[in-house]
């Protein structure tokens, strides 16, 4: 709680003791914080499993082995009307995500509405085509800052761009991941008035919106 509330985002490598240390662990308490600080009522929670060809199964259900596991929360607002939220904990190499059932499943909800930060630049990488390019395909709006996907991924012909805040590049743990096209875009970016992302304090932040227009 202490590294998302300060900077925004989980410290990788801190992540799993800080995760299983103390009486609650996993991510899920913090997700049950979220739900409840934000005023919402948690009115179920089931674990999900979800098999190769991307059907979920729940707890009662037996659908075998490598499957892709998480939870899912049925919650509620002021209003009542109950929304649901996946979690899933899941390999999004191409080794696992071109064999697994987890993209399968995201397609049955698509198109959606894609939000990307602090993502390492994992996206930059050959080794994350495969999940780039589902996003591309399925995505009606993306949201990310500068770790997300390059911009030179990008049909320029099917995405409207609207920039927010300060591109000052990425910072020292991720050398090499500059943009030169991010900086001639956020030329003409309007401004932002909160930190997110890596670059987490106010007024150095930056977020891009992308419309799919076709």
């Amino acid at each position: 709680m202490c590294s998302i509330l300060s900077f925004r985002f989980f410290i990788t490598r801190s992540l799993k003791l800080d995760l299983g240390d103390g009486q609650l662990n996993g991510t899920l308490p913090i997700l049950y914080i979220f739900l409840a600080r934000s005023g919402k009522t948690i009115r179920d929670v089931s674990p999900i499993a979800l098999d190769d060809k991307g059907a979920a199964h729940f707890a009662n259900e037996n659908p075998g082995r490598n499957l892709t596991r998480g939870v899912r929360i049925v919650f509620a607002g002021s209003d009542g009307r109950e929304k649901t939220l996946y979690y899933f904990s899941t390999d999004l190499s191409n080794s696992s995500a071109r064999v697994s059932g987890f993209l399968k499943f995201c397609e049955t909800l698509a198109p959606g509405d894609s939000l990307i930060k602090s993502a390492s630049y994992l996206l930059h990488s050959p080794n994350f085509s495969a999940v780039r390019e589902f996003l591309l395909a399925h995505s009606a709006t993306m949201i990310q800052d500068d770790s997300g996907i390059p911009l030179a991924f990008y049909d320029q012909r099917r995405w409207r761009f609207f920039p927010f805040g300060r591109y000052a590049g990425p910072i020292a743990e991720f050398p090499g991941r500059y943009q030169p096209n991010y900086t001639e875009l956020f030329k003409r970016a309007q401004p932002m008035d909160f930190g997110i992302g890596y670059r987490w304090r106010p007024h150095e932040s930056n977020l891009l919106l992308s419309i799919n227009v076709h």
